[in-house]
């Protein structure tokens, strides 16, 4: 009897691992706000437009399906763009030879959506 429960409490204790190996460290949740880039009559209101959930696990960042044709951008702590990218798969490998924190912002038509990061 002692073999069969430790046994399924070994199994269990997998199986728990294997599931947390998939899931970004921390919860990764980026919190983003957004911000209009270019206000025009007819155009998104960016507080009605909810942001993208992004969760960021190291030097990667998995981002929604429907970012995919954004631009993303570091910014640094002197408003300078440090990398820039067309959003082009739902995970997205940032260079680890950044390091630092850094703005992260989404482009995407009128709106931007940023928040910081640390890499």
């Amino acid at each position: 009897m002692k073999k069969i429960f430790a046994t399924i409490l070994a199994l269990f204790l997998v199986s728990n691992v294997s599931v947390l190996a998939f899931q970004p460290v921390n919860n990764g949740y980026v919190e983003l706000q957004s911000r209009p880039i270019d206000v025009k009559p007819g155009t998104n209101d960016p507080h009605r437009t909810p942001a993208p959930e992004v969760y960021q696990d190291g030097h990667t960042l998995y981002v929604p399906e429907s970012c995919i044709g954004d631009t993303l951008q570091l910014v640094d702590e002197d408003s300078n763009v440090v990398y820039s990218i067309v959003i082009t798969d739902e995970e997205v490998n940032l260079p680890t030879t950044l390091t630092g924190t850094y703005e992260l912002q989404i482009i995407h038509d009128n709106l931007c959506f940023y928040g910081e990061i640390e890499l």
